[in-house]
């Protein structure tokens, strides 16, 4: 029990950044449920949702206990990470809006960590967007959306923004398959042919 106050210092002293830190404290809460802190797990769980695509936020909650999991805050960030793993931000933000996040300030500014990583995200589809798309997945205005991918190094271009070429969003053609043999496709057409007159 030593052990999981210290951590919970720690965690509530670092924002919750040390992911060490935090799947220990989720393990010892594994091993002593009775001790486990709901607030602490919603620190934890909201800090990894500001991580995405990062696979933290499955790992913690594939610790958490079945109690747990229903506890409403709970709910309500494994919803708001399955919106963002799914890339549905207008809904994200819809329901973001609808319910303030406990534990926020002791992240930071939870908003621009989930355009950051939103933006990460559509950077590594796209090297031409709609600037409407941009708009709504990072629900801002179209002047706020503008200044935003311009910090980035996007252009905008008219009604679309272009984003520079990267390893992700590049079109990659699938690798060539080796030619066709003759004696490969006589081979299939006699099988086919015997296969035909049966």
């Amino acid at each position: 029990s030593d052990a999981i106050a210290v951590l919970e210092d720690a965690i509530r002293g670092n924002g919750a950044r040390d992911r060490e830190q935090n799947t220990a404290l989720l393990r010892l809460y594994k091993f002593h449920p009775n001790k486990a802190s709901v607030p602490m797990i919603e620190l934890i769980l909201l800090a990894a949702l500001t991580r995405l695509p990062s696979d933290e936020f499955v790992n913690d909650v594939q610790l958490l206990t079945d109690d747990v999991l229903l506890e409403e805050e709970i709910v309500f960030l494994t919803m708001l990470s399955r919106c963002l793993e799914k890339s549905e931000y207008a809904r994200f933000w819809e329901e973001k809006r609808k319910r303030k996040c406990a534990h926020a300030a002791s992240v930071g500014d939870i908003d621009a960590l989930f355009r950051a990583n939103i933006a990460k995200a559509l950077s590594n589809l796209y090297q031409v967007v709609p600037l409407a798309v941009v708009e709504e997945a990072l629900a801002l205005s179209h002047d706020e959306a503008t200044a935003f991918v311009t910090d980035l190094g996007w252009t905008v271009s008219g009604s679309s923004v272009h984003i520079p070429s990267n390893e992700n969003n590049q079109f990659r053609a699938p690798p060539a398959k080796p030619a066709l043999q003759y004696s490969q496709l006589a081979r299939m057409l006699g099988t086919t042919s015997s296969e035909l007159a049966l």
